[in-house]
């Protein structure tokens, strides 16, 4: 969702947590994927278990019209992150979270990437051809580009929606 957004011109940060960088920053084989995933956005490391920290976040909220994630179900909400405490430092925030099997209901808490995903929704299962059966796990994570298309378009239907909303006041 990042890449696209920057893509197309908005200023995004990446906000780590700086006891859990992101992994691909320790994988040697995925540093350049690290690299090509994260072009044209800043970067910050806080440590959000700390107060400073999360008033830090907010403090970025205030100056910001969306804010994504792709943690766990919960994550946000224990952090004192979540969507309501989000919009009192800004009422009128965009909030997108990309949590693998969402928010609530009972696969909520499962956590993965774009292979889990993928392979929870069955389509590993359905890789391959009708001669030789399934082949399995894909070599690239399709559910990486999957889920950011399908982020973006709703984020961004939602600015949208509050730029309208706020130009009709």
């Amino acid at each position: 969702v990042g890449q696209i957004l920057a893509d197309m011109g908005m200023e995004v940060i990446k906000v780590e947590t700086s006891g859990r960088l992101d992994f691909m920053r320790h994988w040697k084989h995925a540093r350049r994927f690290f690299h090509n995933a994260n072009r044209s956005k800043l970067s910050v490391s806080v440590d959000v278990k700390k107060a400073e920290g999360r008033e830090l976040v907010r403090s970025l909220v205030k100056e910001s019209d969306l804010v994504f994630d792709n943690f766990a179900a919960g994550v946000m909400e224990r952090l004192g992150l979540g969507y309501d405490d989000l919009r009192q430092a800004k009422p009128d925030i965009v909030a997108l979270s990309m949590a693998m099997a969402g928010q609530t209901g009972p696969l909520r808490h499962p956590r993965g990437f774009a292979t889990i995903a993928t392979g929870f929704a069955g389509i590993e299962a359905a890789i391959g051809y009708p001669d030789t059966g399934s082949t399995g796990l894909p070599v690239i994570g399709l559910g990486d580009a999957n889920a950011a298309i399908q982020g973006v378009v709703p984020a961004l239907a939602a600015l949208h929606q509050d730029r309208k909303s706020t130009s009709q006041n």
